[in-house]
């Protein structure tokens, strides 16, 4: 499963707003998730999750690409998945 991983430009700014120690721990799983590696959970038909430390990675698959549309700590990702 080799896929594309595509950013949206709000997930940027979350991405900064992050503890540095974390921001090279996402940036590594995002490159393994491209490899279709990593702690990934099925959401809903085509949304997914990816857990990194205490951060989820929020993202859906379209056709060969994977687009990120939101990182968010742990104890606020419950309100995410419940939009999903």
């Amino acid at each position: 499963m080799k896929k594309k991983v595509a950013i949206k430009k709000g997930v940027y700014k979350e991405l900064l707003d992050i503890p540095k120690k974390y921001q090279v721990k996402i940036l590594d799983a995002l490159r393994k998730l491209e490899k279709g590696k990593g702690d990934i959970k099925k959401l809903a038909p085509k949304r997914y999750r990816l857990r990194v430390g205490c951060y989820r990675i929020l993202f859906k698959e379209e056709d060969d690409l994977l687009v990120v549309y939101k990182i968010v700590h742990r104890q606020g990702a419950d309100r995410y998945y419940d939009n999903v």
